[in-house]
């Protein structure tokens, strides 16, 4: 029995009531649902795979799945974010980032096309030449590398004069050789990595062409794969990547076992969201001339109610995109008579014999504005 009083203080009496169950059943029941706990897989998730860095804090950002309601929060929306794994490493950071992924997937597959198409924009993306300003930066990082090699391998032979000064407990050098160990592979495992990039370059095994041909993997990703595979491959080409501000680098792992940057930068809401509006209008325009295609001569308004759309909308559509084809004309349309005898031109030389009932299904023209223009202009069924 336990009991907490204002004071802040707790008292607690053992052994009041009798024990539901042993402490060796408590610890076997606690065994088994262990067993059948089964926690549910995160989403798919094209960066899922990658491991990202925050340029600001060197903390590990996450892909976070989150929600939004529309107006009258009658429905809610999913979308994911890149930010901070814990809300303690959000807070330390100095930046924050909370990165809405719209804003860099399209990024990404427009890198990839343009890197595979157009030569001259891979600058663009990419911060080398794979030439001898790359040779001497990659010379800099090796003469770097060397240096903090030998200082962490110095830290770690100090570790043994600090254990036998005994002045600090074996368990806390432990901990502090294995963070040393950890730094030193890292640094090792950087240090072959710059090596073998230098050797590449200077033997021409490493430049555009074969930067390009790595991306060739990816060249459709969008297009081809669900969101499963789709993890699985920018994970397989991009282990890691760096968040910056408005930048996300992302390093390729290149089949040569080389790391090569590719910049990314980050489009803003405004950006996001004018080209999403735009993508939506294609598709609307798309479906607009499909349904015209199959069903000639409808109005707008009558194509309008059709596709879910409003009349005004469709009108915009066409000031992009161009006019619709098969698309009945109405009265804000110039030179309307005049489009009107073509349309019915046209329907009579494909069947001279069709009645008035079936030119007004076909062509959307009023029935009696049929008989009228046939009579001015001469027209004969």
């Amino acid at each position: 029995m336990q009991k907490s009083f204002s004071n802040g203080e707790t008292i607690t009496v053992p052994n009041v009531y009798p024990p539901l169950r042993t402490e060796l059943m408590y610890a076997r029941i606690q065994n088994e649902l262990s067993k059948r706990y089964r926690c549910k897989p995160a989403d798919p998730h094209f960066l899922r795979d990658v491991k990202i860095i925050c340029d600001s804090c060197q903390k590990e950002i996450s892909v976070k799945k989150q929600y939004t309601y529309n107006r009258d929060k009658s429905q809610r929306y999913g979308l994911y974010v890149l930010t901070h794994s814990n809300e303690e490493t959000y807070r330390a950071c100095q930046v924050k980032p909370t990165i809405n992924d719209k804003r860099i997937k399209h990024r990404i597959t427009k890198a990839v096309k343009d890197i595979l198409t157009d030569t001259s924009k891979i600058a663009e993306y990419i911060d080398s030449d794979f030439d001898e300003a790359e040779l001497s930066r990659l010379a800099a990082d090796v003469k770097r590398l060397e240096k903090m090699k030998s200082d962490v391998h110095s830290k770690m032979d100090k570790l043994l004069d600090l254990y036998l000064d005994d002045k600090w407990s074996k368990e806390k050098l432990d901990e502090r050789h294995r963070l040393l160990e950890k730094q030193a592979h890292q640094i090792q495992n950087d240090l072959k990595e710059r090596k073998r990039k230098r050797n590449l370059i200077q033997k021409d095994k490493l430049n555009f062409d074969t930067v390009a041909e790595f991306f060739g993997v990816a060249s459709r990703f969008e297009e081809l794969l669900d969101p499963v595979d789709q993890q699985k491959l920018i994970g397989s080409l991009f282990p890691s990547a760096t968040l910056g501000d408005d930048l996300l680098i992302l390093h390729a792992l290149l089949p040569q076992e080389v790391t090569v940057d590719v910049k990314i930068r980050i489009e803003s809401m405004e950006e996001a969201k004018e080209r999403e509006i735009l993508e939506n209008a294609r598709e609307r325009y798309a479906l607009a001339q499909k349904t015209l295609t199959q069903h000639r001569g409808l109005s707008l308004e009558a194509l309008s109610k059709m596709i879910g759309s409003q009349p005004s909308t469709l009108k915009l559509d066409q000031e992009r995109f161009g006019s619709f084809k098969h698309l009945a004309p109405n009265k804000q349309c110039p030179d309307l008579k005049k489009q009107r005898v073509i349309v019915l031109q046209d329907e009579l030389r494909k069947n001279p014999k069709l009645s008035g009932r079936q030119l007004e299904k076909l062509t959307g023209i009023n029935r009696k504005m049929i008989y009228k223009i046939m009579e001015e202009e001469e027209l004969k069924r």
